[in-house]
């Protein structure tokens, strides 16, 4: 698949000069002194190097052996449209603009195009530690390309990836796509999935499970209810489970697999449920063949925490008075995964591209935010902050509910772990981190992937009272920084001032 790179200015590129993407000039244009035509590109869509499956002619028209010298004909449609824009022009002699045309009767193999150019964050730079060159997440959109050659992709993917190409056009004020042109492509897609479901074979269920992860995504970045997430989230979470972990090895299935385990994740902690990727064989059968990333093993060792943390909010005096056992078996879990989640962020610290940015990050101003890395380390720490925080919240509300119950030396040490101090420490870390993971080079990936954390301490910055003055300058800096770049999936995250 073609895709043109976004980070070459106009100039460099007229000029087929080599361009590092500085902003707001590039090195190239300041070394020989020329003014840089900046980076803004209008969407631009090249034929995939992806064929159709045996017997369908692709949708996208290949490319001429010789450039004409002709300026091509418009569509008979737009060409319609043009002429009426022309004809009520002079007639009331104002200039009409030339409407494009509509996102909804775009090629699917051009959909699938913005769609990974999207979601495909830029290649990072060399880096010599191993994290960095771990498979990140949100590589199940990769994939899309081959699931295009199923049989079932035009059936059931292709409005799933309408819906989610149009919600990327109608992103933000400046979209290029109206949003109920964006409702009415996720419409469609949620009805071409009901009816596949009640007919689902077995090879539709990779092409049914993408094409759910693209109406979950759509619905992230184009809130359509206040429970849409939810529900798909849901719906995800039942149609993945219709398989057995030994499915997920490889191939598709493990990338549908790997992409789904943050959303997951987060559908768990939102509705504080028991998740079957908790047990066993979710954990250990998929990565039998492809290990476990540094990345995955954090989740594997959080994927308990939701239904510890339901526990924790359903406990009543009651229901302690019959069972202080259970009161202090739930503190015992819940430092055991704070220092579970310790330990894996110290092993971490030791990566040789770890170890040199947290040199250079013990220096920075606390008004500085975050420079990773690399995008893979980013997820890896701000994931660790994350359960932590949470796992820390948990284990104050539990002592807040019942510290007449424990023994002295088990409440000294919990009193120690949860402590305001550490929980404000990490909540802006978190957010020092956002600005980083939302930054244009990480594309959506960055954007989707900072919702869970970014959710987590909007909820802890919410509900708590006296929180320290850098957490709460850095609460207001990253929610003015997302309102700025009009990510409405986020901006309703940090829609209520405190």
């Amino acid at each position: 698949m073609k895709i043109r790179q976004l980070t070459t200015c106009h100039t460099c590129r007229a000029r087929k000069l080599a361009c590092d993407g500085k902003k707001p000039a590039c090195t190239q244009c300041e070394i020989r002194k020329r003014d840089c035509a900046g980076y803004q590109h209008d969407l631009i869509f090249r034929p995939p190097l992806v064929g159709g499956p045996p017997g369908r002619t692709n949708t996208v028209t290949k490319a001429r052996s010789k450039p004409s010298k002709k300026t091509p004909s418009p569509p008979k449609q737009v060409a319609a449209q043009i002429a009426r824009s022309q004809e009520t022009s002079s007639s009331h002699h104002i200039a009409a603009p030339v409407p494009i045309s509509r996102p909804l009767s775009w090629p699917f193999l051009d959909i699938i195009s913005l769609v990974v150019q999207n979601f495909s964050p830029d290649s990072a730079p060399a880096c010599k530690g191993l994290i960095s060159a771990e498979t990140i997440c949100g590589a199940w959109v990769q994939v899309m390309p081959d699931l295009a050659r199923c049989p079932a992709a035009e059936t059931y993917l292709l409005p799933a990836i309408k819906a989610l190409g149009v919600s990327i056009a109608s992103r933000g004020d400046a979209g290029r796509a109206p949003v109920g042109q964006a409702l009415e492509a996720q419409r469609e897609a949620v009805c071409a999935l009901n009816r596949g479901l009640g007919q689902m074979r077995a090879d539709e269920f990779d092409v049914i499970l993408a094409s759910v992860m693209c109406l979950l995504v759509s619905e992230m970045m184009l809130p359509t209810s206040e429970y849409g997430a939810v529900i798909h989230l849901r719906g995800a979470r039942d149609l993945l489970f219709h398989q057995e972990p030994a499915y997920y090895v490889q191939g598709l299935p493990h990338a549908l697999y790997i992409g789904f385990r943050p959303a997951l994740m987060t559908a768990a902690l939102q509705l504080r449920q028991y998740f079957v990727m908790a047990v066993e064989p979710w954990i250990t059968v998929p990565f039998t063949v492809i290990g476990p990333t540094h990345i995955q093993m954090v989740m594997n060792s959080a994927f308990s925490l939701p239904c510890l943390l339901r526990q924790v909010d359903e406990l009543t005096p009651q229901a302690a008075d019959q069972d202080a056992s259970a009161v202090t078996r739930m503190l015992e879990q819940l430092s055991e995964h704070i220092r579970r989640l310790a330990s894996l962020e110290e092993k971490a610290r030791k990566d040789e591209d770890v170890s040199e940015w947290l040199q250079v990050t013990s220096t920075l101003d606390a008004s500085t935010p975050f420079a990773f890395p690399s995008i893979t380390v980013a997820n890896l720490f701000v994931l660790i902050w994350t359960f932590r925080l949470l796992a820390l919240e948990g284990l104050r509300h539990l002592l807040a509910k019942m510290p007449v119950l424990l023994s002295g030396s088990v409440l000294h040490k919990a009193l120690a772990e949860s402590s305001s101090d550490e929980t404000d420490r990490l909540a802006t870390w978190i957010l020092r981190s956002i600005e980083y993971l939302v930054s244009e080079r990480f594309r959506l990936f960055g954007a989707t992937s900072a919702a869970m954390p970014l959710q987590t301490v909007a909820s802890y910055y919410a509900e708590g009272a006296g929180h320290d003055e850098e957490l709460a300058f850095w609460y207001a800096r990253v929610r003015d920084f997302i309102r700025a770049r009009g990510f409405d999936g986020l901006k309703a995250i940090v829609r209520h001032d405190k």
